[in-house]
This record gives C-alpha cells, structure tokens and sequence, in this order.
C-alpha cells in the first residue's frame, strides 16, 4: 500500500500491524465501539467487509477522542460516533447538535482551522490555513468576484478527510487536490470566495450557499467538552518509528 509503504516501526504484543490490513476509504464504514474505547482497527459491519472508514465515522471519532460533545450535557459513548452521517453535519442544527455552531464566514468571521465543511454526502475538517485561504486579496476588479470566476486551484488552506482519493481513506489534502468546480464542495467553497470577494469592495450581496455549511464547535462551552474518548491500540504511536521525512 503506497500511502504507508515507507513507515517501518518497532512492533509489540498490542499494536497492530497495518502493513497487513491497512484502512481505506468504506462508504458506510464505521468505527467498532465497545463501553469504554473506540477500534478503527476491527470491522464493525456498517459497511463492507473491508477495514475502512468514511468521512463521517472519521470526523465523528476525531471530535470523540478529543474530548468534543456533539450536544449540549450528553455525555459521549463510543457507539455515537456511529450514528452522525455527513448530512447531519451539515444541517446540525436541524439534528439538534447544539455543540456545533453554523458560520457565516464573513472578513470579521475568517476561516479558522477545526471549522467543520459539510455537504449532504461529505464532511471534512479544515486543517492549515494560508493568510489568503479563499484568494481574496489579488483581486482587484469587482467583476472579478463572480463564483464562477473564482478558480479553488488558488484557494489556500487543506483539509483532513477520509475519501476515497484513490482508496486511501484518512489524508490530508490540499483543498484544490481534494475537489473541483463541479462537485458541491467546490460550488459552496466558490460562493463562500464570491461573498467575500464583494465584501472586499463594500458590496454586501450573499449567496445562497445549498451545497456546503461550515459548522464550528463550541469547544469553550463546559457543557459541550467531554472525557477524551480512548482510541484502540493509541499507545502504539509513542512506539512507531518513521523512517521518511516526508511521510
């Protein structure tokens, strides 16, 4: 398998070998809970029988194991990250995942790194962010603010994931690698640029924006942190070894 053919690590009685089984993208995949841990490493049966995950059993167990409530004082167990789909992260607020505030992202609002980008069928969370991320500030003529003309290759920050980019399911992408113009992402991503765009040139005329929403957690809230949810076999990192700069 590519994506890890140049990790070599110090194997013990408890880690598991990914070099034999290594995870995937699995539409419908989800995490294995039982009472007290979450396992990326067993099948749970949601989806194929491959060992795999999909994009919203990724980002569900992200917020699980780091301590991040989906609601208002319900505690998190391991079986809930099995319940939230990719739609229910972009309509949160329909759902009642009251942890999750909608944003408009606006020049006082920007982007900031753990907004959550959900379409009806995708969600990833944003990772590092440019000083321009949507390519703002080289315009210069208004009519240059069109979504249509606002090309995401120049779109600068990247986004971690699991998608199926060629099978390789949790990554970390570009934003311009990861969609284009023709899919949702890369429509609401365009009229996200378009609003902030005519806001650079004191024009206020929104988008409707159907095809994605940007959620952010209220992490600050007490009432929507949580004990961090334990991850199968997380001790094994401090025994891994990567032999790769680049990986």
């Amino acid at each position: 398998h590519y994506y890890i053919s140049q990790i070599q690590y110090t194997n013990s009685n408890f880690c598991f070998n990914v070099h034999a089984t290594p995870m995937i993208y699995d539409f419908g995949g989800k995490p294995a809970p039982d009472k007290t841990s979450i396992n990326l490493f067993k099948d749970s049966g949601g989806g194929s029988s491959v060992l795999g995950i999909d994009c919203s059993g990724f980002i569900a167990t992200a917020m699980a194991t780091a301590g991040l409530r989906f609601k208002h004082n319900m505690p998190i167990r391991p079986i809930h990250v099995q319940g939230i789909n990719a739609n229910m992260f972009k309509n949160a607020k329909h759902y009642k995942l009251s942890c999750l505030e909608k944003q408009n992202i606006s020049m006082q609002n920007p982007l900031q790194s753990g907004d959550i980008l959900a379409s009806s069928n995708h969600v990833a969370i944003v990772d590092q962010i440019g000083e321009d991320p949507f390519y703002i500030h080289a315009i210069r003529n208004v009519d240059d603010c069109h979504f249509a003309r606002l090309n995401i290759e120049n779109f600068n920050f990247s986004i971690i994931q699991s998608s199926a980019h060629n099978t390789v399911g949790i990554n970390r992408m570009h934003i311009s690698q990861a969609f284009n113009t023709q899919s949702d992402f890369g429509m609401g991503l365009q009229k996200i640029a378009s609003n902030l765009c005519y806001q650079k040139f004191g024009i206020l005329k929104p988008l409707t924006n159907h095809e994605i929403t940007i959620h952010r957690h209220l992490w600050s809230h007490l009432t929507c942190r949580n004990k961090e949810l334990h991850l199968e076999y997380q001790e094994c990192l401090n025994k891994c070894t990567l032999t790769d700069s680049k990986i």
